[in-house]
């Protein structure tokens, strides 16, 4: 089985950053679809994860449309602010995480 590696990162709103439950642990990773993971066309997955478990916390949702190398950050930045209302460039990597 591959491989997956999971980016986690950390989202502290800043209206409320001192008010740690509202603070949001989520993953992105590239997952194998019908396209390897990492490739141009493999689907980006994005989920909330538990802390400190780093657990999914469901649903996770996986990018749809084209995914290459130009496209796939904006992409995903749109992704994460419409569902989850995150805004991935004020969000901190915290680390990676494998899973199979």
């Amino acid at each position: 089985m591959e491989e997956i590696i999971n980016s986690i990162y950390l989202y502290r709103p800043p209206e409320t950053e001192s008010i740690t439950d509202t603070w949001v642990y989520y993953r992105i990773a590239s997952v194998n679809a019908e396209e390897p993971a990492g490739t141009l066309g493999a689907p980006i997955q994005i989920c909330r994860v538990s802390w400190p478990t780093f657990e999914d916390i469901p649903p996770a949702t996986d990018t749809t449309g084209i995914t290459g190398y130009e496209v796939a950050y904006e992409h995903m930045c749109k992704v994460l602010k419409g569902q989850l209302g995150i805004v991935h460039e004020n969000s901190v990597l915290i680390g990676f995480l494998a899973s199979n």
